[in-house]
C-alpha cells in the first residue's frame, strides 16, 4: 500500500503513517463519543511520537493547541475509504511541516531537501496543492 506521492522520503512516510493511525483512532473515537461512550483508556495518543518524528521535541500548550486544531478538523473529514485517510494525512503533514517552520517553539529550520520533500506529498497528482501556497512554503 502506497502511502505517499514521493515514496523516497522513509521518514516522512512514517510520520504519515502514525497520522493516518492518528485520524483513523480519532474518528472512530468521535463516533463512540457521539453514541455516549467516552473516556476511553484503551485510546490511543500518538501525539508527541508524531510532533517528535517531525523533529518538533519542545511541546508547549500553545503547539499541541495548533496541533490538535489540525488533527480534529482533518479527522472530521475522513471518510471509510484509504484514499480519503491518505489525502487527509498527506495534508495534515505537509500542515505540521507548515507549522514547524513558522512557530516560534521549531526554531530548527528545515533543509532544503526537507521542504521539498514535503512539498512534493503535499502536492496532489493533477500539480494543485492542497490549501498551501508559495508563500507558505517560501519556494
Amino acid at each position: 500500500m502506497k502511502h505517499l506521492a514521493n515514496s523516497s522520503a522513509p521518514e516522512a512516510e512514517l510520520t504519515i503513517s502514525l497520522i493516518r493511525e492518528e485520524l483513523k483512532s480519532r474518528k472512530l473515537f468521535l463516533a463512540l463519543h457521539q453514541v455516549g461512550l467516552d473516556d476511553c483508556y484503551f485510546q490511543p495518543h500518538l501525539d508527541a511520537l508524531i510532533l517528535d518524528s517531525l523533529g518538533i521535541t519542545e511541546h508547549t500548550d500553545d503547539l499541541f493547541g495548533q496541533y490538535d486544531e489540525i488533527l480534529e478538523r482533518h479527522s472530521k473529514k475522513i471518510t471509510a475509504d484509504g484514499n480519503s485517510v491518505t489525502k487527509h494525512a498527506n495534508g495534515v503533514y505537509g500542515e505540521l511541516m507548515a507549522l514547524k517552520e513558522t512557530h516560534p517553539e521549531c526554531r530548527q529550520v528545515l533543509s532544503t531537501k526537507r521542504r521539498k520533500e514535503a512539498r512534493m506529498i503535499v502536492m496532489r497528482g493533477n500539480g494543485e496543492r492542497e490549501g498551501f501556497g508559495e508563500d507558505v512554503w517560501g519556494l
